[in-house]
């Protein structure tokens, strides 16, 4: 019985020992078996990611061809030629911004192959300040920083327009120069502001307005008394401007004054409705009363006769009586036979006498 008893006890513990190692393969196979599953997974992920690249390259290599098609390709825009500079701080910046986004920004150039870029663009003034620096690598830097400090300056460049604002001036007090002459007025002011400068101020005012035409200051005067400000000379200014371009959608640039040749014998100028096509301008507000006797040779070169001092030009070009104020007062004084034989003008805007 002992041997029988000890017999079945080595069988038990070999039973045990074998459904521990069939355990230990079970373990091993549930670990082949999740090591293979993440295999899987992870070349499925792969695969994805391969073809989503394929895709990219596809479109890539579609927008590449359209864009040859149209004329230029991808990143390979029109080209854009480096400005030169000379000094004036005015151009500066428009100079550095183009300078920097064309050879500055640029990571695979080298400090030195940026400075011989620099060095070439620049004449006079520029040229001059940095001429006596060596040419490399360490010196790139230095050369921007007093090149901005020289020319780059907010208040040099203020300083400078305030000047330009001191000499500016109409060409004539014709509407068209003054116009202009509002026009360049009001860029050097938004420049102005653009630096950070306070527009604000009584010296820059009265500079202003002692170069506004006699009618734009009477508005002003009327409309805000002694408290005008630069503000409102701009609003005024660009109010001007906007009623200018106005008016020139419907009198054409290339509009021909009216000469007396073509006048009726009665000595009326033909009526026209503006609506048939023919437009008026102030420059038809001419004299027309004595019209010239063209066979006579003292009068073949006076074509225009001036109301208010009988000169040959047109009334309104007069200079001997160049404001309202003046002619109001010329005609006032006239002989009263000299004005019944003065024909009335025609007025541009209500096409009556």
């Amino acid at each position: 019985m002992r041997q029988a008893e000890e017999r079945r006890q080595a069988e038990v513990r070999q039973f045990d020992l074998r459904q521990k190692e069939i355990d230990l393969q079970m373990k091993e196979f549930d670990a082949n078996v999740r090591t293979r599953e993440l295999e899987v997974k992870e070349t499925e992920l792969r695969c994805q990611v391969n073809i989503e690249e394929l895709k990219a390259k596809v479109k890539l290599a579609s927008t590449s061809a359209d864009n040859s098609r149209s004329g230029y390709s991808l990143g390979h825009l029109p080209e854009v030629s480096l400005m030169r500079f000379g000094g004036d701080a005015l151009e500066f910046n428009e100079f550095w911004d183009n300078f920097s986004s064309l050879v500055d920004s640029r990571s695979d150039l080298d400090d030195i192959q940026k400075f011989h870029y620099l060095k070439g663009q620049l004449f006079g003034k520029a040229a001059d300040k940095v001429s006596g620096i060596r040419v490399c690598g360490d010196n790139y830097k230095i050369v921007v920083d007093l090149l901005k400090e020289e020319f780059g300056s907010s208040q040099l460049i203020i300083t400078k327009l305030y000047d330009e604002i001191r000499t500016l001036r109409p060409a004539s007090q014709k509407p068209c120069d003054i116009h202009q002459f509002y026009s360049d007025l009001e860029i050097k002011l938004r420049l102005i502001e653009n630096q950070g400068s306070n527009l604000d101020q009584d010296i820059l005012k009265l500079t202003i307005f002692s170069k506004l035409a006699v009618d734009t200051q009477k508005e002003l005067v009327k409309l805000y008394g002694s408290s005008v400000n630069v503000g409102h000379i701009r609003s005024q200014i660009n109010k001007e401007l906007s009623e200018a371009r106005v008016l020139r959608t419907f009198i054409p640039h290339n509009s021909e004054p009216r000469k007396l040749s073509n006048l009726t014998p009665d000595n009326s100028a033909p009526f026209q409705n503006p609506s048939s096509g023919s437009l008026y301008t102030n420059k038809l507000l001419i004299n027309n009363t004595n019209i010239p006797d063209t066979n006579n040779p003292d009068n073949r070169t006076s074509s225009y006769l001036c109301t208010y001092c009988d000169g040959s030009h047109y009334s309104d070009s007069c200079t001997k009586y160049s404001n309202l104020t003046d002619r109001k007062e010329r005609i006032r004084i006239m002989d009263p036979v000299h004005l019944t034989h003065i024909r009335k003008p025609i007025c541009a805007h209500t096409t009556e006498r």
